[in-house]
């Protein structure tokens, strides 16, 4: 359902005040990390700088998904078909790295707000989740960008030599162990990776599970980490709690986790996540520390703030580079002319959310 001031006033208190567990997925790093379109773009300029492709490499399974589908990867240009499959996770990692410091707004900021007993399931490799959040643990199963050693530019310079030389680094993937990046999971994964036992004592305390733009690595019909959802699905049978799901477009992990959880709650939220936060931020420095008890009031004011933070996504359109904007541009695209004394207190609460 649409995000409502009587929603709001539902969301709120259980996100801050109550502990909850928080599975994030692109969508909480939506704006702050690459896209799928950026990456390919960056990937077929090099092949391009290179001078050229290996026509005898094969399509490994990361070169396809980078193109969305078997269909998309036919079209492509052959600057992209062409690339070998670990050289594109090196492309991929070294601009992946880049995104690990946000721009100057910063949606994981909110996780510090939340109640200590909380947990966060990240299944995002781009580390920001870790490097973000200080006040709850962070798991990630799908591994962290931040295990890798050698900096981004390093990174980038072995994957210039190996194109330039039609070399792939297929051989390297031993030095990226434990990332899962746009594969199906292994059917271990549960079972080897710490990070699933050590959420299910977590997960026990939580009251609630919210889920932030995270589709359960779907691929058209289908899913990647099947795995994930069997495991969060065991754990919701055997102790039900109000499933939230915080999306763009929640209708599709909503729909699995009601097909694989009879009888949970389930509570789809149409909503952008990173003005969500920025208008539950801006509502937490003004509460001065006090609880927030559910259909307390406050959705009407927090809508206020969220539909007014909408406008700057809508104006400047979404990129992972906000640090390449000045602050006060990304306030006034929002604000306008600054005329009214509205526009002026609202310029005043973009800037101080942007160095959040």
């Amino acid at each position: 359902m649409d995000l409502t001031p009587e929603l709001i006033d539902k969301l709120v208190p259980v996100m801050l005040d109550r502990p909850a567990l928080f599975v994030v997925g692109a969508g909480a790093s939506f704006g702050l990390s690459p896209s799928y379109g950026f990456l390919r773009g960056v990937a077929e300029q090099l092949t391009y700088d290179a001078g050229g492709f290996c026509p005898e490499y094969q399509p490994g399974i990361e070169v396809v998904r980078l193109n969305g589908s078997h269909d998309k990867y036919n079209r492509a240009s052959p600057y992209v078909r062409h690339i070998g499959a670990g050289t594109l996770r090196g492309i991929m990692y070294s601009e992946l790295q880049v995104s690990q410091l946000p721009g100057v707004c910063n949606p994981y900021q909110v996780f510090n707000k939340v109640h200590p007993d909380g947990c966060i399931l990240s299944f995002n490799v781009d580390g920001i989740a870790e490097r973000s959040v200080q006040t709850i643990p962070v798991l990630a199963p799908h591994g962290s960008l931040l295990s890798i050693h050698g900096s981004a530019e390093g990174l980038r310079q072995l994957t210039r030599d190996s194109l330039r030389y039609g070399v792939d680094l297929s051989g390297m993937k031993g030095g990226f162990a434990g990332l899962t990046l746009s594969v199906p999971e292994s059917l271990t994964i549960t079972s080897f990776q710490p990070e699933y036992a050590e959420l299910e004592p977590r997960f026990d305390q939580c009251e609630s599970v919210i889920i932030v733009g995270y589709s359960f690595g779907r691929v058209g019909n289908d899913i990647d980490d099947r795995e994930t959802l069997r495991y969060l699905a065991s754990l919701l049978n055997r102790r039900q709690k109000p499933v939230y799901v915080v999306d763009i477009a929640p209708e599709h992990t909503a729909g699995m986790i009601d097909q694989w959880c009879p009888g949970v709650r389930v509570v789809p939220v149409k909503a952008s996540w990173r003005p969500l936060t920025m208008a539950i931020l801006r509502l937490v420095g003004e509460s001065c520390g006090r609880k927030f008890l559910p259909n307390a009031g406050i959705g009407p004011t927090v809508y206020e703030y969220y539909s007014r933070a909408c406008g700057i996504e809508e104006v400047i359109g979404p990129t992972h580079r906000w640090q390449d904007y000045p602050i006060e541009t990304l306030a006034l695209a929002r604000c306008g002319d600054m005329e009214s004394l509205l526009s002026r207190r609202e310029f005043e609460f973009l800037c101080a959310a942007f160095r959040n």
